[in-house]
């Protein structure tokens, strides 16, 4: 695809995506659009971001596809996941939202929102990840008021199953999934 068609998508192509900015004390969320492929395709391609994720890198393909369903998220939802924007450097740093995944996990884990979030390792520890999944959560369960979100996290990721027991997710299983064992786990909120 020509880059000029590329960015042709983005912030400004719906009016649902000039409604949503999340503002905390560190970060901007604003919801991931196609004109952040390349930082999302650089952040798919780090080996260290996806040990936990299927161990190897995302291919530019499945990057460019996965903008894409974001988009078609919030089209489709009117929630999604969210690029991170660091406000000190204004550099995008990762992501983290809700989405619908269909993973074929069951119904105790598919019909529901998931909640996903990665960022890039050289702000891992500062607890931007903690911060970017608190605010998502915190206007999602304003927006759509949904009982129950989900999520899958490997047993050996300790800083992602930290933030999730933080949110109030609690394990619900190990399934296989993609080649490995991970734990799903459940959120309840009063709706």
């Amino acid at each position: 695809m020509r880059k000029d068609a590329r960015e042709s998508f983005g912030p400004d192509a719906l009016p649902m995506f000039n409604a949503v900015m999340i503002t905390t004390e560190h970060l901007r969320l604003r919801p991931l659009s196609a004109a952040d492929f390349e930082q999302h395709h650089e952040l798919n391609g780090h080996p260290e971001v996806f040990r936990y994720l299927g161990g190897k890198p995302t291919s530019r393909e499945a990057s460019w596809n996965g903008c894409l369903a974001q988009v078609g998220h919030w089209v489709s939802f009117g929630y999604g996941m969210f690029t991170i924007e660091e406000k000190a450097s204004g550099r995008v740093i990762g992501r983290a939202g809700l989405f619908r995944s269909e993973r074929g996990l069951g119904p105790d884990f598919d019909p529901f929102p998931e909640s996903g979030w990665t960022l890039h390792p050289s702000v891992w520890g500062q607890g931007y990840a903690r911060e970017a999944v608190l605010a998502s959560h915190e206007w999602f369960d304003m927006a759509h008021r949904t009982a129950r979100t989900v999520c899958i996290i490997s047993p050996d990721n300790a800083a992602s199953l930290k933030i999730a027991r933080q949110l109030g997710y609690a394990e619900t299983g190990t399934v296989a999934y993609q080649g490995d064992n991970v734990l799903t786990l459940t959120r309840f909120v009063a709706a």
